[in-house]
């Protein structure tokens, strides 16, 4: 692959919207372009960094922009906040390694620049599983640190069986809990209030706001559920489906039933549905394994770990 032919393009999503530009899946939110908006829900600018060869977009990345004091820019993808777990990044597939090290030198190399010229203090991305070769961005002076999600291969699950799957700790768990607990559908105020407490008991703020919440429940695909004790709300889960994936997004249990399990239960009454009912998801993402507590508690679904790889630059050092 030559080096003519390249052109770069950075536009305000609005304009990409007018311009009514086909985007691949990763450089959508959620499956869909119009998620950037409805889900923007503190209104920062969002940009679309794109790379052409001749006429086909090759490469390209959306990504938020928020100001501090007016002046300075931190420029991410995904938005640093709203439980999305991978930045919205794509470089096309290529036919051999040299063409892929190629593109993938070229992309970097002119992302690089362009923040560079935009005067960010800082920029960031949550760099998608699917890609691995972080050299471009190494060479490039970017901070490159490993990170890791919890995957469970429902397919997998499907051929072993749901009740051979899972360790003998998950199933004792699961079969006293369903004897105090029932599970069904809530919304967005249900959950919120699950939510709400778990950071109250924290004597945390919630990082994420209910108005986030009640833009989710939008967008196809979102799942709220919640279990329940004599009538009682105890817990709630939101999670998101996309084709043939599903990416858990947050929970929380109120403070009188923070020991009752119940996220555990919903957890466990999902992937079963999703086994027996759900027959196009083929992947489960529980999203994050970065922490001891964390990882600890999402292990007990007998998931596999991925890694994926968090990208920063910081200008001022380059």
């Amino acid at each position: 692959m030559k080096t003519e032919g390249f052109r770069t393009e950075c536009l305000p999503l609005e304009q990409v919207f007018r311009k009514k530009y086909v985007l691949p899946k990763e450089l959508q939110l959620w499956e869909s372009f119009d998620n950037f908006k409805n889900l923007n829900v503190d209104k920062r600018n969002l940009f679309a960094f794109f790379l052409f060869y001749y006429n086909e977009l090759v490469g390209g990345i959306i990504y938020y922009e928020k100001k501090y004091l007016g002046i300075f820019k931190l420029g991410s993808s995904p938005h640093t906040n709203l439980a999305v777990p991978y930045g919205h990044l794509y470089i096309k597939r290529q036919e051999n390694v040299r063409t892929q090290e190629q593109l993938n030198h070229i992309f970097i190399h002119e992302l690089t620049k362009h923040i560079l010229r935009a005067g960010y203090i800082r920029f960031f991305i949550l760099i998608p599983p699917m890609l691995t070769d972080m050299r471009e961005f190494l060479w490039n002076h970017w901070r490159v640190v490993p990170k890791y999600t919890y995957i469970l291969d429902i397919d997998h699950i499907r051929k072993s069986g749901i009740e051979n799957y899972f360790g003998k700790k998950l199933r004792n768990i699961i079969k006293t809990t369903k004897e105090q607990l029932d599970i069904r559908k809530i919304n967005v105020k249900q959950f919120y209030s699950c939510y709400k407490d778990t950071y109250a008991y924290q004597q945390k703020f919630p990082p994420l706001s209910l108005n986030f919440f009640k833009r989710l429940k939008q967008t196809p695909g979102a799942n709220f559920i919640g279990a329940f004790s004599n009538g009682r709300l105890t817990s709630g889960v939101t999670l998101i489906e996309q084709k043939n994936k599903s990416f858990y997004i947050s929970s929380g249990s109120k403070i009188k039933y923070r020991n009752s399990n119940g996220v555990s239960l919903i957890l466990y009454e999902y992937i079963k549905y999703t086994v027996e009912k759900k027959t196009e998801i083929h992947m489960f993402d529980l999203v994050g394994a970065n922490t001891p507590k964390v990882a600890h508690y999402k292990s007990i679904f007998e998931p596999y770990l991925q890694e994926y790889f968090f990208a920063e630059l910081k200008p001022f050092f380059v």
